[in-house]
């Protein structure tokens, strides 16, 4: 069964699909207080206010002013069978890519993490170096969301597509505020006490990826483990979603042309979110196999942040910036069933 924007999965699945809370106009404090503390989704409106791509972006004449016909990105396609979850990347002109997007439709042509808004400071000299696309030049029709600062950003990436596109079940490793500009989004969401009741045919969670929804309905029939919690939620052109680092989700966007920019963030002031980093980051190398290597791989990334980050306080020059590329990515994800 393939699970698309408008099936209602509640019909299917054996346990509730709850609603997130929605808030209006938080503030900075409300957020910290209210939103992280919660360890839950959020969607939030009113943070997007300053967004001028939310009325200029909906035809293609602003970003082939800003960004030319002729620049090159790397748009994803996407190949996934009972085994394997395969990502390949390939190069396409901006200006072709745009044409699918808002004259043609129906593309499988992906525009995904390309960077718009760049860290700085610390997290600027520790992310990839690499991206599907490198398009600062649209910060300026955006804004980062009032509830981070921008040394906490570790990256703001842009996802545009025709309509109709989906990302399978999978988890990362930082939070995330994910802005839609255009289209709608919906999110199938769990947290991370529910992930091994969401891995079947013999997945381990390993790069991120759990069983995809499509193996986990087959038939009409649920396959997975007992669910507690799990959220259902839309999000429209103005809205903001929260995500905790490690929960579960699968996204579908509706059959119109959609781009949203996700800010994954980490808050090096507190011990926790270190802590919380190495130990997704553990998890997608790993899985939920081979416990051992887990933990002494999340030891040594924990390790390793903080020794660089206490050099980079007192000699921020002994680490070098590295220098950013648009680049080709082909991976396979074994067992994202």
């Amino acid at each position: 069964m393939t699970l698309t924007f408008s099936t209602d999965l509640q019909e299917i699945v054996p346990f509730e699909l709850r609603r997130p809370d929605r808030l209006d106009n938080i503030t900075r404090d409300e957020f910290e207080t209210v939103v992280r503390t919660a360890d839950a989704p959020t969607l939030i409106t009113g943070g997007m206010d300053d967004w001028s791509s939310i009325d200029t972006w909906r035809t293609p004449d602003r970003l082939e002013e800003l960004l030319g016909e002729d620049a090159t990105v790397f748009c994803r396609r996407v190949v996934q069978d009972a085994t394997t979850y395969t990502e390949d990347f390939i190069p396409y002109r901006f200006g072709d890519f745009l044409h699918e997007v808002y004259s043609i439709g129906d593309s499988d042509h992906y525009l995904t993490q390309a960077l718009v808004f760049e860290p700085v400071g610390f997290l600027r000299k520790v992310i990839r170096d690499s991206f599907p696309g490198l398009l600062q030049v649209l910060e300026q029709d955006c804004a980062l969301p009032p509830f981070i600062e921008r040394h906490e950003l570790a990256e703001g990436i842009m996802w545009m597509g025709s309509g109709e596109q989906t990302t399978p079940l999978h988890y990362d490793p930082a939070e995330n505020l994910n802005c839609t500009i255009m289209g709608r989004k919906r999110w199938i969401l769990f947290p991370p006490d529910e992930a091994e009741n969401l891995m079947i045919d013999g997945n381990i969670g390993k790069d991120g990826m759990l069983s995809s929804l499509d193996a986990l309905i087959a038939d009409g029939q649920w396959r997975g483990g007992p669910i507690e919690r799990a959220y259902d939620v839309e999000t429209a052109p103005g809205q903001i979603l929260y995500m905790p680092a490690g929960w579960s989700h699968h996204v579908l966007s509706s059959r119109e042309p959609s781009a949203a920019i996700n800010f994954w963030f980490i808050d090096l002031t507190q011990g926790k979110t270190y802590r919380d980093y190495a130990y997704w980051q553990s998890r997608d190398r790993y899985g939920y196999d081979n416990e051992l290597r887990r933990k002494l791989y999340s030891t040594t990334v924990l390790a390793g942040l903080r020794l660089l980050h206490a050099v980079h306080r007192i000699r921020p020059q002994m680490i070098p910036t590295p220098q950013l590329s648009v680049g080709e990515a082909s991976y396979e994800r074994q067992g994202a069933t």
